[in-house]
């Protein structure tokens, strides 16, 4: 008899197929918000996000872009103090895996004071005497994430920060780290560059196969992983030779749902995910690039066994 759980995330809400400019401005009413603080990249400043801040209008106190690849703990802090400063009680991430894992660890830091870089070291997941448990800590404001890549890490209660002084990858989670709503739009991810796109669309497939690989049953899970993969492998090619269809776009962004929906029995990923988070923190390599590059290689090693 198969035995097991299956963990929902703390989300209230996934927005598809709408503009995000108006779900946005929804869900504030919904939750009572009146200060939305925007987390962004450089890359996206200047356009998708001032435009979001412009469609919010003084319900937008502030924006805050600089947040790096594999999001250094030196931005989370930076963007924490900018948060607080502006007295925001809703945040926004807009952008990709690096930026919504960000925000996420953004609000532990709102929630339990923290002001720097050394103060998050208890708090990351691991053994040790200086461990802190964050699951501990109440939670207080909460995120909005509108991804802009197929990353998925907007369905996660997980964040990937690095510790840019040892130079490592470290993860960190509480309950309410997923982002209470997300908004799938796939008019935003018109402005994602191609090779970004396709690529974090390969660490979605990772995702799913993965997954449907392990030597763990999960009708609930192989469901899932099994129908993003197919949506995943349809809507990327289309979006590969039509950059511009809408339709392959949003197929993409269900695939990846469904996909990373089930990593939610707690089997656990496999090898390609953990040579590319090691690859990704000690070297700064894009998840995205290292599924590319080690999905296929670890599927051929393990073929017999898996």
């Amino acid at each position: 008899m198969i035995t097991g759980a299956y963990r929902f995330p703390r989300q209230d809400t996934v927005i598809y197929g709408r503009p995000a400019r108006e779900a946005v401005i929804e869900l504030a009413k919904r939750y009572n918000a009146k200060r939305l603080f925007i987390f962004t990249t450089r890359s996206l400043a200047s356009d998708l996000a001032a435009r979001l801040a412009s469609d919010l209008g003084s319900l937008c106190v502030g924006t805050f872009s600089a947040i790096a690849s594999h999001s250094p703990r030196s931005d989370v802090i930076a963007g924490a103090i900018a948060a607080r400063e502006a007295d925001a009680d809703l945040l926004v991430a807009l952008g990709g895996g690096s930026v919504i894992d960000a925000t996420k660890l953004i609000q532990l830091c709102l929630w339990a004071d923290l002001t720097s870089t050394n103060q998050l070291a208890p708090y990351r997941m691991g053994r040790g005497d200086d461990r802190k448990d964050a699951s501990q800590i109440p939670s207080g404001i909460r995120m909005v994430a509108i991804p802009t890549t197929l990353s998925a890490a907007e369905f996660t209660p997980f964040a990937g920060v690095t510790d840019g002084e040892n130079n490592v990858k470290e993860s960190f989670t509480h309950p309410d780290f997923a982002p209470r709503a997300v908004i799938l739009d796939p008019a935003l991810t018109l402005f994602t560059p191609q090779r970004l796109w396709s690529s974090t669309g390969m660490k979605a497939i990772d995702h799913a196969v993965e997954q449907l690989c392990n030597l763990e049953r999960s009708p609930m899970g192989d469901a899932v992983a099994s129908e993003g993969l197919r949506l995943l492998a349809k809507g990327l090619r289309a979006s590969h030779d039509d950059p511009s269809d809408l339709e392959a776009r949003s197929q993409c962004q269900h695939g990846m749902w469904l996909a990373i929906s089930g990593a939610a029995t707690g089997r656990g990923m496999g090898a390609s995910h953990a040579i590319g988070h090691t690859l990704g923190g000690s070297y700064g390599v894009p998840h995205g690039i290292t599924s590319c590059i080690t999905l296929h290689a670890t599927l051929e090693w393990n073929r017999a066994y898996s």
